[in-house]
């Protein structure tokens, strides 16, 4: 047999005035079995929750809420895993198309710039970096950077 089982919820949501309450129902089932319906036949029309017992303001309230979904908060940008400030004596930092002098000029980084390192040259002399103007990175000179984080994560990289 199925029981159901009205109840009212008192909802208090902090920093907020007032009182919500919500009737619910509570369904269990007992021992004896539930009626079986053959395929096709039609289903019983379902009994409307009886209010009794509810308040008529706690009914008036039930039926005028309204529910707004507020939006998720924004998740806060992590910081890079590996960083590198540019360190100079005041000029500006090449920024290069590859690990190595060999390698064209693209555009220059000024003192104080931090940079997120996406990867290291063979031979750790050089670090490629994040710019937003260049998809694949640009590298860097790491002698004329101050290196925050563990480069042992940082992935081997260079052409």
């Amino acid at each position: 047999m199925l029981e159901i089982r009205l109840h009212t919820l008192l909802l208090v949501v902090a920093g907020t005035v007032g009182l919500i309450a919500l009737p619910f129902v509570v369904r269990s089932l007992s021992d004896s079995a539930l009626p079986v319906h053959a395929a096709g036949q039609a289903l019983p029309t379902p009994t409307p929750v009886p209010t009794q017992g509810l308040s008529e303001r706690a009914r008036e309230l039930a039926a005028s809420l309204v529910l707004t979904p507020t939006p998720d908060a924004l998740p806060t940008p992590l910081p890079p895993a590996v960083s590198a400030t540019v360190r100079t004596d005041g000029r500006p930092l090449n920024l290069r198309r590859g690990p190595g002098l060999d390698h064209p000029v693209l555009g220059s980084a000024p003192n104080g710039l931090l940079l997120s390192v996406t990867g290291v040259s063979r031979d750790g002399a050089w670090l490629r970096v994040e710019v937003p103007e260049w998809e694949s990175g640009v590298w860097i000179y790491a002698a004329l950077t101050e290196v925050e984080g563990n480069l042992a994560i940082v992935p081997t990289a260079g052409e």
